[in-house]
């Protein structure tokens, strides 16, 4: 099942925003973007595991130093997620509601608070979710 393009509702850690899937190469690289209260049309970068049915992908945010070479600084903040199909078996005409569920780990922020992140707490659950209609 290729993942779905388009607009996923998003929630992370009870934070809700846009999870954008702009596209999957032929080598499962993914390009998209991240939007909610504090990251706003963040760049991602991803793979997508088609046997597995497994995202992964990290956020892209603009560096805070202008003198770096690199226009963006990829920051530790990393997701995985699963994708699942609800109903599993679907009938012929009937609406999927696809959902990504997984983790997402902080191993060194950016240089503002996300997710109510702290030394104690760097792993966060996360979903997002589409609907295909039939």
């Amino acid at each position: 099942m290729p993942l779905k393009l388009g607009d996923w509702k998003l929630n992370v850690n009870g934070n809700q925003g846009i999870l954008k899937i702009y596209g999957v190469d032929v080598n499962g690289v993914v390009s998209g973007s991240y939007t909610d209260d504090i990251f706003k049309d963040t760049l991602i970068g991803g793979i997508w595991d088609e046997a597995s049915r497994t995202l992964h992908y990290a956020l892209a945010y603009p560096a805070q130093q202008p003198q770096q070479q690199d226009p963006y600084k990829v920051f530790s903040i990393f997701f995985k997620g699963v994708l699942f199909g609800t109903p599993h078996h679907a009938a012929l005409g009937q609406d999927i509601l696809w959902t990504l569920v997984g983790f997402v780990y902080i191993i060194k922020p950016p240089p503002i608070t996300v997710f109510d992140w702290n030394a104690r707490r760097n792993v966060f659950g996360w979903f997002a979710q589409i609907t295909e209609v039939a």
